[in-house]
């Protein structure tokens, strides 16, 4: 049915020059290849992301400077001490790692997904969203590992 074809919602996402009378259109594709509310929601999400991990990383360089493993010759240090501060040491590597890590990819998830939509390429933002899937799963995954590993490095500190 061409009337209906006619009425269905579209975007513009590039501008062409129009031979005919010199002036410029849209080229419209059909607002179900990319949902431009949808994907700005997806970049916001990937740049909070990065912003909590960019956080997390902050706070384990910060917690490195306040936790005192150095020890006096004549102080003894006792088992379950070793214990906690190799865990610190540990949780705050892993920490440390994941978030940059985490904080990396989300950046740059943000800023192509931000490309590659303003240059009205929904075919290759499509293709980019389909290609990063286990990326962005594996960056995730991350995220709540330095979550995890923050908590586990700041409740040794306490100790």
């Amino acid at each position: 049915n061409a009337s209906s074809m006619a009425r269905r919602p579209s975007i513009v996402t590039w501008a062409e020059e129009d031979e005919e009378n010199g002036s410029y259109r849209g080229e419209i594709i059909p607002a179900d290849g990319v949902n431009l509310n949808r994907a700005g929601l997806r970049i916001e999400s990937m740049q909070t992301y990065a912003i909590v991990s960019s956080i997390v990383t902050g706070s384990s360089i910060g917690l490195f400077g306040v936790m005192q493993m150095n020890h006096g010759e004549d102080e003894e240090v006792t088992v379950p001490t070793k214990i906690v501060e190799g865990v610190f040491v540990f949780s705050q590597a892993l920490s440390l790692i994941s978030s940059v890590y985490t904080t990396f990819i989300f950046t740059l998830m943000a800023l192509y997904y931000s490309t590659s939509l303003g240059l009205g390429g929904d075919e290759c933002f499509q293709a980019f969203d389909d290609d990063t899937k286990n990326m962005r799963r594996r960056a995730f995954k991350s995220f709540v590992a330095s979550m995890v590993t923050i908590m586990i490095s700041f409740l040794a500190c306490i100790f």
